[in-house]
Parts: C-alpha cells; sequence; structure tokens
C-alpha cells in the first residue's frame, strides 16, 4: 500500500524515527521546514534514530525535504545513524534535497553516522542536493560515513550543488572515519557524480571531495562517471579532490571517467587533484580517463604520492589537460597503453625539467616521467591530430615503449641538446613537419622516425639501439632529406645487428660513424636506394662480423 506523509514535525518539516513499511507500495515523504529566525537544524525531513523505511517489489521511495531559513545545520534532508536504513528492491530511491540558511553547514542532502541506503534489486538511487546557503560549508550533498549502494543492477546517480557562500563550499562530498566508511558502490550498475561548486569567494571549494575513508566502487562492469565544478574562490577550489591514501575510486571492468574544471583566482585551483588517494581498475578492460582544466596558476591534473593503477587490467590510462604534474611518490602504472594528450591540439609540449602552470604549453616534469613506471604496451605523447612542438627541457629516460606525436599541419619534434633515453621499449617519432634529433638511446629496441611533410635531422648526436644482444633497428622516412648525424645498431657479444632503413628522401651522413657490426652474430648490410651525400671527411662503417655473416654496402 502507498504511504504519503506531509510536513508532520514541528522542528523537522517530516520526522521518521521508527519503522515505515509499505510492503511494495510507493513511499513518498515531503518535508518542508518555514522557520525564519536566526537559530539552526531546521531540517526538512529528518531520518534517525535506527528508522526503517522499507518497501520491496517495484515500490518506489521518494523523498523531498527544504531546509528552514536560519543558521546553520538546515539541511533539505538528514538521514543520520547506525541502524538507519531506507531500501527498496526494484523500485527506485528518489531524494530531493534543499539546503538554506546564513551561516555553515547548511546541506542539500546530509547522510552521515552509519546510514544506509540501497536497492537490492533492479532500482536505482537518484540524489539531487542543493543547498542555497550563502555562508560557508554549504554544500549540495554530504555522505560522512554513510553507505549508498545498488546491490542488484540498479545504477546511483548523485548531483549535488553548492550554495553561494565562501569557503568550503562543496558541490559533493563525500568521507568516512576509520573502518566505517563514506561508501558508494554498485554491483553492476555506473555511478555518476556530478558535483558544481556555486562559491564566490574563499577556499576549497570543490566539485567533487573524496575526502579520506571514502569509497566510489563499481563492480562488474559499471562504469563510474565524474564531473565536477569548482568554484570561484581564491584558493583550493579544485573539481575533483582525492586525497588522503584512504580514499579510492574503483572501478572492476568498466570505464572510469573524471572530467573537473577548476575554478578560482589564486593558486592550487586544479581541474584534477589525487593527493595521496588511489585510482584503480582492478580486472579487465577497465579504462580510466581523466580530463582536467584550470585557471592560472594551477594544473588540469595533478597527482600528489597518488595511485594510479589499472591493475591486472589491459585497458588504457588517458590524461587530458592543457597542463600536468606528478611528484613524490606517485605511481602511475598499467599493462594498458597510457595517452598523455593536451586538450588543445595545437599546444607545444615539452619533456623533462619542471613543469610550470603558466608557460603556455603541456610540460611533462622529470617528476612525472620518473613517476611512470614499467609495464605499459605503449605510452603515447601527444594527441593523434596534434599540431604543436614537441621539444625536451632536460634528459629523459623513459621505461615503456614511447611514441612522440604531433601529425598534423605544423606538429614537428625537437629533442636536440638533450638525451632521450628509453630503458624498455620501442621508440617512436612521429611529425608533420621537420624532426629534429640529438642523442637518441634504445638499446636493442626499435627506433623510428617519420616526418610526413618534413625533414629529418639527426646530425648533432647519434642513434645508438646497440646491445649486448640483438641490436635495435632503425628506420627513417621523410618526404624532404634525410640528415643523420652517427648510427649504431651493432650486437656487442651475442647475436645480430639491428637493420637500418631509409626511405623518401636525399641522405646526408654528418656523423662519424656508422656501425651494423656484431661480434658472434650476422652483421647487416647497408642499403641506400637514394642519393648520398658525405659531409664528414672520417665517416667509418663497420658491416664486420667476427664469427657471423658480415654486411655489405650498396
Amino acid at each position: 500500500f502507498p504511504v504519503t506523509i506531509i510536513n508532520s514535525f514541528a522542528n523537522h518539516g517530516a520526522t521518521i524515527n521508527g519503522s515505515l513499511n509499505a510492503a511494495g507500495g510507493n513511499i513518498t515523504i515531503n518535508g518542508s521546514n518555514v522557520f525564519t529566525g536566526s537559530s539552526g537544524s531546521n531540517v526538512g525531513v529528518h531520518i534517525s534514530s535506527g528508522a526503517q523505511v522499507t518497501t520491496n517489489g517495484t515500490g518506489n521511495i521518494t523523498i523531498n525535504g527544504s531546509g528552514g531559513i536560519g543558521g546553520s545545520n538546515n539541511h533539505g534532508v538528514e538521514i543520520l545513524t547506525i541502524g538507519t536504513v531506507v531500501e527498496t528492491a526494484n523500485g527506485n530511491i528518489n531524494i530531493t534535497g534543499t539546503g538554506n540558511g546564513t551561516t555553515s553547514a547548511n546541506n542539500g542532502i546530509f547522510i552521515a553516522n552509519d546510514a544506509v541506503i540501497r536497492t537490492t534489486g533492479s532500482g536505482s538511487l537518484n540524489l539531487t542536493g542543493t543547498s542555497n546557503s550563502t555562508g560557508s560549508t554549504g554544500s549540495g550533498i554530504v555522505i560522512n560515513r554513510g553507505t549508498l549502494a545498488a546491490l542488484g543492477t540498479g545504477n546511483i546517480l548523485l548531483n549535488g550543488t553548492s550554495g553561494t557562500g565562501s569557503t568550503g563550499n562543496v558541490g559533493i562530498s563525500i568521507t568516512g572515519l576509520g573502518a566505517n566508511l563514506g561508501l558508494i558502490s554498485t554491483t553492476s550498475g555506473a555511478i555518476t557524480l556530478q558535483g558544481t561548486s556555486r562559491a564566490t569567494g574563499g577556499d576549497n571549494n570543490q566539485g567533487i571531495l573524496l575526502g579520506g575513508n571514502a569509497t566510489v566502487r563499481a563492480n562488474s562492469t559499471g562504469n563510474i562517471t565524474l564531473t565536477g565544478t569548482g568554484g570561484n574562490g581564491v584558493n583550493s577550489n579544485q573539481e575533483i579532490l582525492i586525497e588522503l591514501p584512504t580514499s579510492n575510486l574503483i572501478v572492476t571492468s568498466g570505464a572510469l571517467n573524471l572530467t573537473g574544471t577548476g575554478n578560482g583566482s589564486g593558486i592550487t585551483n586544479h581541474g584534477i587533484a589525487v593527493n595521496s588517494g588511489v585510482v584503480d581498475a582492478i580486472a579487465a578492460a577497465g579504462n580510466i580517463t581523466m580530463t582536467g582544466s584550470a585557471p592560472a596558476n594551477s594544473f588540469g591534473i595533478i597527482f600528489n604520492n597518488a595511485n594510479i593503477k589499472p591493475t591486472n587490467t589491459s585497458g588504457h590510462l588517458t590524461l587530458n589537460a592543457d597542463e600536468m604534474e606528478s611528484t613524490g611518490l606517485t605511481i602511475i602504472r598499467g599493462t594498458g597503453s597510457l595517452f598523455v594528450h593536451p586538450l588543445t591540439a595545437t599546444r607545444n609540449i615539452t619533456l623533462g625539467g619542471t613543469a610550470n602552470a603558466n608557460n603556455g604549453s603541456l610540460e611533462l616534469s622529470d617528476a612525472f616521467i620518473n613517476n611512470l613506471q614499467n609495464g605499459f604496451a605503449q605510452v603515447f605523447i601527444g594527441r593523434s591530430d596534434s599540431s604543436g612542438l614537441i621539444s625536451l627541457g632536460n634528459n629523459v629516460v623513459f621505461n615503456n615503449p614511447v611514441t612522440l606525436r604531433s601529425p598534423l599541419t605544423n606538429g614537428a619534434i625537437n629533442t636536440s641538446g638533450f638525451n632521450f633515453r628509453n630503458i624498455t621499449g620501442n621508440v617512436t617519432f612521429l611529425a608533420n613537419q621537420n624532426i629534429t634529433a640529438g642523442n637518441i638511446i634504445a638499446s636493442g629496441n626499435t627506433t623510428s622516425l617519420t616526418s610526413t611533410t618534413g625533414a629529418i635531422n639527426t646530425s648533432s648526436g647519434t642513434i645508438d639501439t646497440s646491445a649486448d644482444g640483438n641490436g635495435g633497428n632503425i628506420s627513417f622516412s621523410s618526404a624532404t632529406g634525410l640528415t643523420v648525424g652517427s648510427l649504431n645498431t651493432a650486437s656487442k657479444i651475442i647475436g645480430n645487428a639491428g637493420a637500418i632503413t631509409f626511405s623518401n628522401g636525399n641522405i646526408t651522413f654528418a656523423g662519424s660513424s656508422i656501425d651494423v657490426s656484431s661480434n658472434s652474430g650476422n652483421a647487416q648490410n647497408l642499403t641506400f636506394g637514394f642519393p648520398v651525400t658525405l659531409s664528414s671527411p672520417n665517416l667509418t662503417i663497420n658491416t664486420a662480423s667476427s664469427s657471423g655473416t658480415s654486411g655489405t654496402v650498396t
């Protein structure tokens, strides 16, 4: 049978402290607090003290609450205390709360002290919280030691909008304490969090905050999508902030998508900030995508002592931002591909050195590169439609197969003046315009340079793919000519030398040596197929093998 409750208590619009069971019917609770004085705790709907608001079958539960216009803690809907449960099976739970007030903590929806809201079948959870507070800490949705769970096939949607005051006005805030988590989880459904801070001043006005002992987890193939917009305050108005090692954002086989827009006039107004938290895809082909944008003095994406780890998965990790940084003991790892993209296709990219949020280019610092763990199938730096310049700001060392790409219009690569080294995996440079390189060291790994419409010049350095075992291959493809320095693909102990191939364009040798020899395996033939100019008077070519087959030069 259906149950409807409207304005049932003087201090709260509606209060439930006992058992309310509709046995398969719908439940509707509407509470509007009309208090207009200066005192606080004028709540629209109050459910606590072990209350049981339950139905089953396809019964829906709808809760609408609006707080009074008083001082503080005028929540639209509050669901509190251990043992308090709001539950249905195949129906939906819809909660809409509006907080009002002039001082602090006037939240749209407030769930705390181990209260539980759940569906056990195909039902979904839909929470919309809005704070109209003009003070501080007026958040749209606050979960502080509470649980939202879809235990069947249902989805979870949270839409939180903060108040317009200053300091601590968060769209969606999720925290816990010790073993008592702030927990949002689905068994197979999707989780969507949309958080917006409307703050007009102050600090710490996040769109979405996972503030410690907080877990958002989608099991099976469920996706997680977070979209956050930070407030227009001064400092630390991140759109998505995941902080403390006890904060976890986890998908099993689904996709994890984070999109954040930072605002504010000061510093640390980052788009996505993971500060010691964990972001994980733990099985199958779960992909993680982060897209962040930020104002001046802030990064679109920043990791600090974070653990970004698509674990045991072939899924991809994609980072999209015009400015990004990784500091401290951050770990970035995976077994799929890593894509590092500027938001703007024309943006220049600098590898190595330090990252400056105001330099107008995407700078991947020494720390960022050092935090990339071995194991990725491929690392792509630059978009498939990038058209800026990729250059080095310092010597760099990679430990995964790596591709630098800027394949459209003005896209170019210039790594001269520094060493580019890869310990594990192939090296690929792809640009539409010129490629200029200094030393490239990739022991035993294939190195490929391709300029679609420009020239290639490696005369200022050596490309060295030699190894104790098999040497790595080197290939060049350029439209308007090739000038190379020294080349070394030799096998120094046991193995075959790597091949060197040239295509498209005249060739000028400016280095001192070309070594395709082998100590105890096969050396390589050196075949040009194009006009060759020797600009070095002391060029040495070695195609010998001590105990295998020597190569020839044609």
